[in-house]
């Protein structure tokens, strides 16, 4: 099996080196990481500015460049770097910090793992509570091969993947789906300068969502899509009788 590794906080981060430790039984990997810290970069792509690139070396992966772009930019530059492998399987992570609810639109864990469904290839998104990586050591490796051998993973979908909260034992697997979780525009003043302190919060008790099963300690799977269509509304929008005037 072909792997290919991305990441969004950095090409040093240890969240980054345990993932590639945890799945050397798997395959051949492949690693493009960014040079620099991108937490909420989402699906940004370089434009109008060229892109560096460096080779890198992680012991027992098969090649690995480190990019001075995004993680989506990671994901894209895989087409021209390993050019002619048709990669098994995509996954990106582990994460410093949950990816669940209203964070997911603004990850960029996840959205270098949706920038892998456009190339077709099955992706998988892994993270975990900050800098505490116990559960993850202990579960990715199992996961992901129960997934796989399952055929559970995808190029129509990704599966996001989040520890829990708690670094205790998890209660078990958590099916859901995208919740909701809301940050209110809070900031730390000091002069001129505003920091925004980004707590999230649960707006909700959805017991169906990644956001309850995260704080309630579970490991949870979300199957997420690129299409972001309300199907439902577009109906009712083509067979509403409202005259434009254009």
């Amino acid at each position: 099996m072909k792997i290919l590794i991305v990441n969004d906080d950095g090409y040093q981060a240890e969240g980054l080196k345990i993932l590639i430790e945890l799945l050397k039984p798997l395959g051949q990997l492949y690693v493009l990481a960014p040079k620099k810290h991108h937490s909420g970069m989402s699906n940004a792509i370089t434009i109008r500015k060229k892109i560096k690139i460096k080779e890198i070396f992680y012991p027992g992966v098969i090649k690995a460049y480190r990019i001075n772009g995004y993680p989506a930019d990671c994901t894209r530059m895989s087409e021209v770097l390993f050019k002619g492998i048709k990669f098994d399987l995509f996954v990106s992570g582990i994460n410093e910090g949950a990816n669940i609810g209203s964070n997911i639109i603004h990850s960029g864990t996840v959205g270098a793992a949706v920038e892998a469904l456009y190339l077709k290839i099955p992706a998988i998104a892994v993270s975990s509570p900050f800098l505490k990586y116990s559960n993850a050591k202990k579960y990715t490796l199992s996961i992901i091969k129960t997934l796989v051998a399952n055929e559970l993973v995808s190029s129509d979908y990704l599966l996001n993947i989040n520890y829990p909260l708690e670094d205790s034992t998890p209660k078990g697997i958590y099916f859901a789906h995208q919740g909701i979780n809301y940050s209110p525009n809070e900031f730390i003043i000091k002069g001129n300068n505003y920091y925004p302190t980004y707590t999230r919060r649960a707006i909700n008790e959805d017991k169906n969502s990644d956001v309850y099963g995260y704080f309630n300690n579970y490991i949870t799977i979300a199957p997420l899509v690129q299409e972001r269509t309300r199907t439902k509304i577009l109906n009712i929008l083509k067979e509403n009788e409202v005259k434009f005037t254009l």
